[in-house]
């Protein structure tokens, strides 16, 4: 655990490097951050990608899937039942014709699509990128991408949808989010994204998309089933879960506390911030926060339900950008060390507990 907290060390005192530089230069805070952002993935990337194909709980499992996948024709029934998602098995049938059937760069690769994607996201969503980064690590969602590889790559193009869609290239937004599902199917409930984004956004609507979101766990179920018809490859799987009952507890208060505090950061932006300031952004608060919404239910209402926390992953994550956000325009954002302390927390008992499987720390050219 000490190499994770050297990494943070290095990483803090860079961070603090650039907070002064900026102080010292405000007329090109904008450009500053960018470098910070630079900086940060190529460190981020480095960590993710050049590590040991065991650290990491299911790093290995998907180093034996790549391999069938160099080795069997990608529409073989092996290599379908692996994984019904296409791109996934042609980006990894590319990564092993290109290098070899080295494992490593498939890592290294991964790790550059995922934190591309998402500083890309935070560049042109939040307004403080070193709360973003710092949240990004804090939340889990760093080391979560380390195991949950499909997902997170999934995750990672979808995200920059929503960036295109926002930026007026719909086209662009489009072919992403065909993408996205294409390399994880789960990333389809993005969709909910542009189907609320032309909503006129007021406080009492924000009330009542909330009390809708609980209204919709009641047809959790349904949704599933018309999901799983969709996808009969997540219909074996769901039904797996049903017959076996597999239902994790691990930490289950921990998430559902979580949650309850980005329910509590809503509710002080809807309560202390006028429209006008809501209305702010590439991406509104307003839009920023109902997404944020739909993870909030997940997380109160079914915290240990492992199928609703596959979905529930492209939800939170817009908390990076909503955090800080909220933080500026209610003038709090020289009090940015109060989130990282609160969160920090439940981020070192992650790591003290090895969730994710991420200790010790080895480099792909140790061995044991």
């Amino acid at each position: 655990m000490s190499y994770y907290f050297l990494f943070f060390a290095v990483f803090g005192v860079m961070t603090i490097a650039f907070m002064m530089t900026e102080k010292s230069n405000k007329d090109n805070t904008r450009g500053k951050n960018k470098t910070y952002l630079i900086f940060s993935g190529v460190y981020f990337v480095l960590l993710m990608g050049l590590r040991a194909e065991y650290v990491g709980t299911d790093t290995s499992m998907y180093g034996n899937i790549f391999s069938i996948f160099g080795q069997t024709p990608m529409l073989s029934e092996v290599a379908v039942s692996l994984s019904g998602q296409f791109l996934y098995r042609l980006f990894s049938k590319a990564i092993f014709i290109i290098f070899d059937g080295s494992y490593q760069w498939m890592l290294v690769f991964s790790a550059i699509i995922v934190i591309l994607g998402v500083f890309r996201f935070i560049y042109y969503t939040s307004e403080n990128f070193y709360l973003s980064v710092f949240l990004f690590i804090l939340l889990w969602f760093f080391f979560e991408s380390w195991n949950a590889s499909r997902q997170y790559l999934a995750l990672a193009i979808g995200l920059n949808s929503v960036v295109e869609f926002n930026r007026s290239n719909k086209k662009v937004a489009v072919i992403l989010f065909v993408l996205a599902v294409l390399m994880h199917n789960t990333a389809a409930v993005l969709f909910i994204y542009f189907l609320i984004y032309r909503i006129k956004w007021t406080k009492a609507k924000m009330i009542i998309f909330f009390a809708a979101c609980f209204v919709g766990t009641l047809f959790y179920s349904h949704f599933v089933v018309l999901f799983a018809n969709y996808s009969p490859r997540y219909a074996a799987l769901y039904s797996s879960y049903v017959a076996e009952s597999l239902i994790t507890m691990e930490a289950q208060g921990r998430k559902m506390l979580i949650s309850i505090s980005y329910l509590m950061i809503l509710l002080a932006a809807l309560l202390f911030l006028d429209k006008k300031e809501l209305d702010k952004g590439m991406i509104s608060l307003w839009l920023l926060s109902a997404i944020v919404i739909i993870e909030i239910v997940i997380g109160i209402v079914m915290p240990n339900d492992v199928l609703a926390l596959r979905v529930q992953t492209y939800f939170s994550i817009f908390v990076i950008s909503v955090i800080p956000n909220v933080m500026k325009e209610m003038k709090l954002s020289s009090y940015s060390i109060i989130p990282v302390a609160i969160y920090f927390v439940p981020f070192y008992i992650n790591l003290s507990e090895n969730r994710s499987g991420i200790l010790p720390y080895i480099s792909f050219w140790t061995t044991y």
